[in-house]
Order: C-alpha cells, then structure tokens, then sequence
C-alpha cells in the first residue's frame, strides 16, 4: 500500500514538473513574440479574473484606445455586450465566406 501511495506521489511529481517546464516555455516562446499580459477581471466565466496574452502591438493600440474613450477607470472599453460582438463577428465571417459557430 505505502508503495503504491509513493508511486502515485511520484506520478504527481513528475506531472507538476512537466506543467511548469511548460509554463516556463511558454513564457520563454511568449516573450521572444513581445507579448504581454491581460488581466480581466471579474470574467463572465465566474472566475474571479483571467488571464491571456496579446502581441505588444495590441496592447498598445488597446492601451491608446482606451485613454481615448475611458473616462474613469470603472468605464467599459466597448460599450457593446457580448451578444452584439457575437453578432459582430458573425456577420464579418459571412461577408468573407467563412462560416463561424458559437457555442
């Protein structure tokens, strides 16, 4: 039984090991593309924030955007729920011929 416990410790091990050689990785492959890191808060997923990673030229043109448009800092940056931009999307798919599907 200890045996098979400590194998079972050693199998998470290896997996824990494996995940953060990934993540590293990741980073390392992320950072050569000058990416940078998105934080949002409060997602529709129920967490409590999220992360995902833009190019750096996104961010900036993000980040100008929304000096333009956000008055405060609890304004949206669009103004349009999720819906619309489903839609939004949708449509701009249609008017090149690429058929998209939401879940």
């Amino acid at each position: 039984m200890i045996d098979k416990v400590s194998a079972e410790l050693q199998k998470y091990r290896q997996v824990d090991e494996l995940q953060k050689y990934k993540a590293d990785r990741i980073m390392n492959i992320l950072g050569e593309f000058r990416a940078t890191k998105l934080v949002i808060r409060a997602p529709k997923s129920g967490k409590e924030q999220e992360i995902v990673f833009i190019p750096q030229k996104v961010a900036d043109r993000l980040r100008e955007y929304a000096r333009q448009k956000c008055e405060n800092p609890n304004d949206r940056t669009f103004p349009i729920s999720y819906e619309t931009a489903r839609i939004m999307v949708l449509n701009a798919g249609r008017m090149v011929g690429i058929h998209l599907s939401f879940p």
